[in-house]
């Protein structure tokens, strides 16, 4: 239905424009779409495709819906860009320009794929992966608490201003009054507010830095923070539980490492072909002529 809507409102585009028998030089086995003489094949789907993402990859394979609507979309910019044709479209100028622009930002991506997928060993890149894992050990430790606290926010309508009053509870803290019952009666967080300002286990990356690094700071169960500035306001944070620190075994980060490392060396592998490019004295801009031509578009 999505297809029939767009078209019937395509204006010129009509039946009675478009011939009415299929291509004779498509094999019609191949054919996954058409629209009179317009087809979209197998070979079409496929290019388009090896451009795709691993996750638009993953979602077309679970969706029939998915698929098809690519599909359609495929189909209906073939149309379209057939009347464009008959309309004379390429004449202008300014659209043949168009044209060529898309042409080489297609072939400078098919350039960059071929010199990234060159770049890529996959002997090699498992043995810097586990290369990189003996080598930081550090980087996978997992380390969990379990935490309370007290939020105060800035809130216009108070009398006190928030570091002032986060203070003041601190104080009654230190001095023995319950954490859990001043967290419930006072915190402005309400998720944990209505559990004494429970947090639950907390591993590292899941807060703000400046969290973080206070919470992971206290050194045994009962230990309490000074006031923590986040971008949410003041924080009071107490350590309840700490769990035993266990580094992760290779094969359970093996494939985050591999992705990593596969990054790295496709990103390395463009900079080696961009940077000459764009660090040479022969790469220059006019920014005279960029200026005008940009007001010449109408950008202000």
């Amino acid at each position: 239905m999505l297809l029939l809507n767009l078209v019937s409102g395509m204006g010129s585009v009509a039946a009675k424009d478009l011939p009415a028998s299929p291509d004779s030089s498509v094999n019609k086995l191949d054919v996954v779409a058409s629209y009179y003489d317009e087809a979209i094949t197998r070979e079409d789907v496929v290019a388009v495709l090896k451009s795709a993402t691993s996750e638009q990859k993953r979602n077309l394979g679970e969706s029939d819906s998915a698929a098809d609507s690519l599909v359609k979309e495929m189909l209906l910019r073939r149309v379209l860009a057939a009347q464009a044709r008959k309309e004379g479209f390429e004449r202008d100028p300014a659209t043949a320009a168009r044209i060529v622009l898309a042409g080489e930002r297609t072939l400078s991506d098919l350039y960059f794929e071929k010199v990234e997928l060159a770049a890529i060993d996959e002997k090699k890149v498992e043995r810097i992966a586990r290369e990189e894992y003996l080598a930081h050990p550090e980087r996978f430790r997992k380390e969990e608490l379990r935490a309370r606290h007290i939020l105060v926010r800035e809130v216009a309508s108070r009398g006190d201003d928030a570091r002032t009053i986060a203070e003041a509870l601190l104080a009654r803290v230190k001095a023995g009054e319950a954490f859990d019952e001043l967290a419930h009666k006072y915190s402005d967080d309400p998720g944990s507010a209505a559990k004494g300002g429970d947090l639950g286990w907390l591993p590292k990356g899941k807060t703000v830095k400046e969290f973080e690094e206070a919470l992971f700071a206290l050194k045994k169960p009962g230990d309490v923070s000074g006031i923590i500035s986040t971008q949410f306001g003041y924080h009071i944070i107490r350590l309840e539980e700490a769990k035993p620190v266990v580094t992760l075994p290779y094969e359970e980060v093996k494939a985050q490492l591999i992705e990593r490392v596969k990054a790295d060396l496709r990103r390395k592998a463009r900079g080696a072909i961009v940077d000459p490019i764009i660090k040479s004295d022969a790469f220059s801009v006019n920014r005279d002529a960029l200026t005008q031509a940009v007001g010449a578009a109408g950008v202000k």
